[in-house]
């Protein structure tokens, strides 16, 4: 209840909501889970609410989470709804641009999409750059570019594998190039 005022506060100021993204989430949680119960697991109202609930994690850095959860409604849309619904294709649009691995170069603010690393990881292939909502995308006008590594800076949220971690406790975060955990 007290989100909904403070989003009627802020709609009736002209400002923007102050979020507490601990808190969107378990709003959209809720929801999705309420629908749940109420409707069922393939209904396409918690299908939507789902895709809600992985926009929510997502924009809260839970990347990973966001993605795997969205496979998983996706799947379910087009076993039960079939790959034409409006729902199916809603929800893989919501995967793709939640798979889009972000990086900008060290030199500039451009964000570029990362493609494939290359070399043993010492190189990466770009393309870009990317609009600031990636529903205007235009591959067309897109360039590829290659660069060493270590001038890609991934953007927050984005996930990544870590090498060579010494420390005891840090160990199990190593990770091989390519590797999706």
């Amino acid at each position: 209840m007290e989100r909904a005022i403070r989003m009627v506060g802020a709609k009736l100021s002209g400002t923007e909501p102050e979020l507490d993204m601990a808190e969107e989430i378990l709003f959209w949680r809720k929801l999705y889970n309420d629908c749940i119960e109420r409707f069922g697991e393939n209904d396409i109202f918690t299908i939507e609410q789902g895709v809600d609930l992985a926009t929510a994690l997502h924009d809260a850095d839970h990347i990973i989470e966001a993605e795997r959860f969205l496979t998983t409604l996706a799947q379910k849309c087009r076993l039960v709804h079939g790959i034409d619904h409006k729902v199916t294709k809603e929800t893989l649009v919501a995967l793709q641009e939640i798979k889009v691995r972000q990086v900008y170069l060290s030199t500039g603010s451009d964000v570029f999409q990362a493609l494939r690393y290359e070399s043993d990881g010492e190189r990466i292939v770009l393309q870009g750059p990317l609009p600031e909502h990636l529903d205007e995308r235009n591959v067309d006008k897109e360039k590829t570019l290659t660069i060493d590594s270590k001038d890609a800076r991934s953007l927050k949220g984005t996930p990544v594998v870590c090498h060579s971690l010494q420390l005891r406790s840090l160990v199990h975060l190593n990770g091989k190039i390519g590797e999706i955990r």
